[in-house]
């Protein structure tokens, strides 16, 4: 039984840290400023507890979408290599925590990512990944993360947007095509509604140069005769003093 608590109780003050990795300690929230390094670290058996944190070169595929200097938009799906300084893991958990990947590195990839494509400066790949990782060092290097090498894997515009960009084009061709086409019509209209009115003002000019005053009473004469010859009892007022009855 002794044996027994006695081994329970080593084991409680002993963390092995594995090579690859270094450890952060902390004793009762406070943590130590130095690493501890691959082995087995002796410790209190009461609150303590070990950040590991990996020095080995890791690789993760990050993705984001940027906008480049022509405001499209970009896909970009790049592998980043990085590994951390074993002798900023203390600084590093203090001041970012156990999740830097999430909270340095993939804000740090997307803000570079975007840089190069805003400016123009994307050529081929491994111009964009270089660029990219230039920056990623600037940034990063404080830290204690190095980063090694960023391989671009895919860099294009999203299928989705491309075709919703088609569908918009071809949506403003026709919108132009129907105004144009609205245009020539209004414009067809308006020339014939001059010719018409033309036309009525020749019309007009002609009947006027031709009607003289004694055609017009030659006219009304006629006139006259024709509605004497009707057997009914009418009534004539013409444009002369005297008003016809006739029965």
């Amino acid at each position: 039984m002794f044996r027994t608590l006695s081994l329970l109780l080593l084991t409680a003050c002993a963390t092995t840290i594995y090579p690859g990795e270094v450890g952060v300690q902390s004793t009762f929230g406070k943590l130590a400023t130095e690493p501890s390094y691959p082995g087995i670290t002796s410790h209190g058996p009461f609150g303590v507890r070990f950040y590991r944190v990996p020095t080995r070169s890791r690789a993760v595929d990050l993705t984001h979408q940027v906008t480049s200097h022509r405001g499209t938009l970009i896909e970009v799906t790049a592998s980043v290599v990085y590994s951390v300084d074993p002798t900023y893991a203390p600084s590093l958990i203090e001041r970012i925590g156990p999740g830097y990947e999430r909270e340095l590195l993939d804000p740090t990839f997307r803000w570079s990512t975007q840089r190069i494509y805003a400016l123009g400066r994307a050529t081929s790949r491994t111009n964009i990944g270089e660029r990219i990782r230039d920056q990623m060092v600037e940034k990063l290097t404080p830290y204690g993360i190095q980063i090694e090498e960023v391989v671009l894997q895919r860099s294009a515009l999203r299928s989705d947007l491309v075709y919703r960009a088609f569908q918009e084009r071809m949506r403003a061709e026709q919108q132009s095509e129907q105004m144009v086409y609205t245009l020539r019509q209004q414009t067809s209209e308006a020339e014939r509604l001059v010719i018409e009115a033309e036309g009525q003002r020749d019309a007009y000019d002609i009947l006027s140069e031709g009607l003289t005053h004694s055609i017009l009473n030659d006219e009304a004469i006629t006139t006259f005769q024709r509605l004497a010859s009707s057997p009914n009892a009418k009534v004539i007022v013409g444009g002369g003093p005297p008003i016809l009855r006739i029965e």
